[in-house]
């Protein structure tokens, strides 16, 4: 009869360490859910505007400003109005630049060269279609996480964002002509 009371005691243990393991199991994982939740919403939006709010981007290529301003449906380069755009690659660059977060903010960064901010690789600015500009600074890239610093002229704060969203901006308005022409040329005509 002892030997059975063991058997149930030791039964009943090894119960009660599979339930206290299993209590600590989803408490670690529903900490590290709470901590992932809160990091999504952490994300700053670092250009707060709808898309449709975007009256024009610039940005500099080869020491030179480029501009894309979208009058209507229509997307065109400031001071080449005959050459023909990608529409959808200028949606898109339209498009990015409202879906742009911050997938990290550095609220007291150490200075702008530690980013590659005091010489900037690129400046991007969004301009608003009631005249508001927002200025960015692109600095380099941190290949640790596939992110750029970005930083808005007026805030204090750093932003890291993905480097596809930057890599966007760029290209010399004759080779949107070129995508353009190629667009054109592979759709099929009825």
């Amino acid at each position: 009869m002892m030997k059975r009371q063991i058997m149930t005691i030791v039964g009943l243990l090894v119960v009660l360490c599979l339930c206290v393991g299993g209590y600590l199991g989803m408490r670690e994982w529903n900490k590290r859910e709470a901590q992932e939740a809160e990091r999504a919403a952490a994300k700053e939006v670092i250009v707060p505007w709808e898309e449709a709010d975007v009256k024009a981007v610039s940005y500099q290529q080869d020491g030179k400003t480029v501009e894309l301003v979208k009058e209507g449906d229509v997307y065109q380069f400031s001071g080449y109005r005959e050459l023909a755009v990608d529409q959808d690659r200028a949606a898109a660059l339209f498009a990015s630049v409202s879906q742009m977060e911050a997938q990290e903010t550095i609220r007291e960064p150490v200075g702008l060269a530690a980013y590659g901010l005091d010489a900037p690789e690129n400046v991007i600015t969004v301009v608003h279609t009631d005249g508001a500009q927002i200025r960015l600074l692109v600095g380099d890239e941190n290949t640790l996480n596939n992110c750029r610093y970005i930083k808005k002229d007026g805030d204090d704060s750093v932003y890291m964002t993905d480097t596809y969203m930057i890599d966007a901006f760029s290209g010399l308005p004759q080779e949107w002509e070129a995508a353009a022409a190629v667009q054109t040329e592979e759709t099929p005509q009825e």
